[in-house]
């Protein structure tokens, strides 16, 4: 069974938590004091035991330069005792059905291990950040908010919202990314390794067709998961609609490409060279995600 979190359930997902992270205690009384909400927050019971959870973090994404709303995967994890029996999966597949119910176009990830970065690809993720050098520029930041938190954020602010496809926070994030600071004294990094998941693509296509007006094409998708994006859409003259129609130079690709593509990361390793004159690469940024 998969349902919400409510409040008696909390306890048990911060044990489940101190099980599978290595995180200090400090830190997760931080997490589970400002962060944690139990209306965003999943939980797979098996016969009344609490066997896996996720939590669903909200924030704002400059995509195409618009500002749209995004979910953030953290703290998924499954008890040792009930691991391999395909909890997590399941979870993710209610978290598809949760985004879609609440208008939520887009689901990213840090996966905690290299290996799960194959893991959920399977789900429709796909890599569209890469880990960059520590940022003694963001760690001047963090000092500074210290004695004039007002200001510090303004800078803080005023850096990343000119930057597309970037992740947003509000001064309330930010104040708890302070308070997170003052565990480490390690710079963080500019940018983290992650991976986004599209869960609705028309709309994500049409913010990028209106950034485009000039591009006329049409892409014929497979989404193996969300049958409901398998269609083919038609971008044309600033608008995107689902046709029957197919133009001569139909792009024939999966969610994983769709993500790569409208996200423009790693163009130049893409198979299809003829996507360049659709699609330009991107600098994409994801950093002090609290997880």
């Amino acid at each position: 069974m998969i349902r919400f979190a409510n409040y008696e359930d909390k306890q048990f997902v911060r044990q489940m938590w101190e099980n599978c992270f290595n995180d200090t205690e400090e830190f997760i009384d931080l997490y589970f004091s400002e962060i944690y909400k139990c209306e965003n927050t999943l939980i797979y019971f098996e016969e009344n035991q609490h066997a896996a959870s996720l939590q669903l973090l909200p924030y704002f994404f400059t995509f195409y330069g618009y500002e749209i709303p995004v979910y953030y995967v953290s703290g998924a994890c499954t008890l040792l005792e009930f691991r391999k029996k395909g909890y997590m999966g399941k979870l993710l597949l209610k978290t598809f059905d949760v985004l879609k119910q609440r208008n939520i176009s887009l689901l990213l990830v840090i996966p905690a291990e290299k290996v799960l970065f194959d893991y959920y690809k399977k789900f429709g993720f796909e890599t569209v950040f890469k880990s960059a050098a520590k940022s003694q520029f963001l760690k001047n930041i963090l000092n500074e908010a210290v004695t004039d938190f007002d200001k510090a954020y303004n800078r803080f602010d005023k850096f990343f919202r000119k930057k597309d496809f970037s992740i947003q926070k509000s001064k309330a994030d930010f104040e708890t990314i302070v308070k997170d600071a003052k565990l480490t004294t390690t710079p963080p990094k500019l940018n983290l390794s992650g991976m986004a998941r599209i869960v609705n693509v028309e709309f994500l296509l049409s913010l990028y067709a209106v950034k485009n007006p000039n591009k006329s094409f049409s892409i014929e998708l497979n989404d193996s998961i969300l049958q409901y994006n398998n269609s083919t859409f038609y971008i044309n003259k600033g608008n995107c609609c689902q046709t029957k129609m197919q133009t001569p130079d139909c792009l024939k690709i999966n969610i994983n490409d769709l993500c790569s593509l409208l996200f423009g990361y790693d163009l130049d390793n893409f198979p299809n060279n003829s996507v360049s004159q659709y699609f330009e690469s991107h600098e994409t940024i994801l950093n002090l995600m609290l997880e």
